[in-house]
């Protein structure tokens, strides 16, 4: 009972973010493979993504596709008015993402917009549109026939090395990174713990709608939601406990700790 309740907390949570306004127009879609090590204790522990820059004259925005997919079809469910044992089933075929973020740039102007999800709760933190402090290099090479430069940059607690192409005119790139005199087609930290490479470039002629999700989210501070990210991490039971309310039979025990390796340091 307590496991079907969490489901459906975690149900009606995915289907209130996709209630939503437009911002912008894209009018470039950017796809990049990303793969991430899970867990800084572990380097083998590797997952993959498929990740989406949509990009309009003001406003970006960078999210995971499996969990776009994965929230788009629950709410297709819900709005069928499925039987709860269906859905319960279908959430094993509608595998979301560990990246559960989606990261508008320049929303507010000069400033960035994430949302996320940490359980059953849906968070909303700005902060500043900051450029990474970047050394272009001399060193090139082609990314998908585009001819790229590397630049190199300590941000958010981790040294990267980009590669981006004049030829393309964009001062963006995937998650938060911006501030090169082009569009960002491959980056990663030196570690190799977070790789984004693009693999898929569409111009998009009658422009695809930048939306806002329009849930029910929790305004914090950044570091309100890192604290809040990392209690999750620690102890997800413990935290679910303290967030809905609902005990675990016996208590008094932390749930194993989950496998923690963010990108921000």
């Amino acid at each position: 009972m307590k496991k079907t309740i969490l489901i459906l907390l975690v149900l009606s949570v995915s289907c209130s973010s996709l209630r939503s306004q437009e911002l912008d127009l894209g009018n470039i879609k950017v796809a990049y493979s990303l793969s991430f090590v899970n867990d800084s204790l572990n380097r083998q522990n590797v997952s993959n993504d498929l990740m989406i820059l949509l990009v309009g004259k003001k406003i970006s925005v960078f999210y995971s596709y499996r969990q776009f997919v994965a929230d788009s079809l629950l709410h297709a469910d819900q709005a069928k008015g499925v039987s709860q044992g269906e859905m319960m089933a279908n959430i094993k075929k509608y595998k979301g993402s560990k990246n559960s973020y989606t990261i508008y740039k320049n929303y507010p102007n000069n400033r960035i917009t994430t949302f996320d999800k940490i359980a059953l709760d849906r968070f909303q933190y700005e902060e500043p549109l900051e450029s990474p402090t970047w050394k272009i290099t001399n060193e090139k090479t082609q990314i998908l026939n585009y001819s790229c430069q590397k630049a190199t940059a300590f941000f958010l607690g981790r040294h990267y090395e980009a590669w981006f192409t004049n030829e393309i005119a964009i001062n963006s790139g995937p998650w938060k990174f911006n501030g090169l005199p082009g569009l960002i087609l491959r980056v990663n930290d030196i570690r190799k713990h977070y790789i984004f490479e693009c693999i898929g470039l569409e111009n998009l002629k009658l422009g695809t709608p930048i939306l806002l999700p329009d849930g029910n989210c929790i305004k914090v501070s950044k570091p309100e939601f890192q604290k809040a990210y990392k209690r999750c991490m620690d102890d997800p039971i413990g935290y679910l406990e303290s967030t809905t309310g609902i005990k675990r039979e016996g208590g008094g025990v932390n749930s194993p700790r989950k496998p923690y390796n963010p990108i921000e340091l």
